[in-house]
């Protein structure tokens, strides 16, 4: 049986439709040390019987800790938690087409993070950008922990970053004694804001 990392995989599913129907799930896994997961698996899942059947391997990619769906569920992203100079390279953004019939994923291309240890990815909530949070491996000199936003083309492709933020500062309650560490983001209802937590930093960045 495969071992699924539980503390950090996302499972994400297309959008439910209104009326009962079947649809797509999506699970990362961790893919290192002594897991026999090799990257994102799917199932079916009927919401009129709660059934949920296996596809299996839809994509094989390092440690997709998050994975998250384009708002016309055509596109599949994942954020691969890695350190910067990790054996299968640095931390990136994948990007998958999905098959509306069969569930199955298509790679598309990727693209760098923009930080270290990506532990989610966020598409805004009109298809143009997907997010990175980069929780950071406080390496020396740059620690990586903060935001990287890509692009997203009409194909669903992602360019490399067009912006990064690392966050820098210490921390405002006394019982954190390291660095910043990004880990979480969610967008405001009108679409205007991005609110970005760090839980070391004890604070809520706000992006336009």
């Amino acid at each position: 049986m495969k071992r699924f990392a539980l503390s950090m995989l996302m499972a994400c599913a297309l959008a439910a439709p209104a009326v009962a129907a079947p649809y797509f799930v999506y699970v990362g896994s961790y893919t290192g040390g002594k897991s026999a997961s090799k990257g994102i698996y799917a199932w079916r899942f009927d919401t009129t019987s709660g059934a949920t059947t296996p596809i299996g391997l839809v994509a094989e990619t390092p440690n997709p800790a998050y994975v998250c769906t384009s708002p016309n569920s055509r596109y599949l992203y994942t954020g691969n938690w890695q350190d910067k100079g990790a054996p299968d390279g640095d931390p990136f953004v994948d990007a998958y087409a999905i098959d509306g019939k069969t569930g199955k994923l298509t790679f598309l291309n990727k693209a760098s993070a923009g930080g270290e240890d990506t532990n989610q990815v966020v598409c805004d909530p009109n298809g143009k950008v997907v997010i990175a949070i980069n929780y950071g491996a406080h390496h020396p000199g740059q620690h990586g922990a903060g935001i990287a936003a890509l692009s997203i083309g009409p194909d669903g492709k992602v360019s490399e970053p067009f912006y990064i933020d690392l966050h820098e500062g210490t921390p405002l309650s006394p019982r954190q004694t390291s660095g910043a560490h990004t880990h979480g983001l969610v967008f405001s209802k009108d679409r205007k804001f991005a609110f970005v937590a760090d839980l070391v930093l004890d604070r809520i960045y706000t992006y336009h």
